[in-house]
């Protein structure tokens, strides 16, 4: 498949080729021409090919991870939100209207932590359709911006203690 995307974008991208045992002089020649040279047995395609330049397996691999993470401390905090709703909920009508300004501050950080974890790993998603680097960087900026958050309501839970 890869091979049959280069052919097809020959005339649009620049192709660096090299031969896997050069023979002669006339092909050193053919190959220091800018004009496309057509792929065939015994050549090896070390340029970019359409939408993949510039994306290594390295940051396929981030990509992956940020997705992994993002699941992972979404699923946490909703499970922490539910345990956070039902512990409000075993209150008295009264007895919740004196708690109330504490448990909605958390349950607001909490679901603002969740919603970026899962725009973090909806941009990962992204950066691996597209190959793009800048949908990983706005991926990590939401997973920190998500831990911030997540870090800011627990202090403020252990305070209020």
């Amino acid at each position: 498949m890869l091979q049959s995307r280069a052919v097809r974008q020959l005339p649009q991208i620049r192709l660096s080729m090299q031969q896997k045992s050069p023979s002669s002089e006339s092909h050193k020649e053919r190959m220091s021409k800018d004009a496309p040279v057509a792929l065939s047995a015994g050549y090896q395609v070390t340029g970019p090919i359409g939408g993949l330049d510039g994306v290594t397996s390295e940051l396929r691999d981030l990509a992956t991870s940020l997705l992994t993470a993002s699941a992972a401390l979404s699923g946490l905090v909703l499970v922490f939100l539910g345990s956070l709703l039902n512990a409000y909920d075993q209150f008295t009508a009264p007895e919740q209207e004196s708690i109330r300004a504490s448990y909605r501050f958390r349950a607001w950080m909490g679901l603002c932590g969740f919603v970026l974890a899962l725009v973090c790993g909806v941009l990962s998603v992204l950066a691996t359709l597209y190959s793009e680097t800048v949908w990983l960087v706005l991926a990590t900026v939401c997973l920190w911006a998500s831990l911030i958050l997540l870090l800011v309501m627990a202090v403020r839970a252990v305070w209020e203690i």
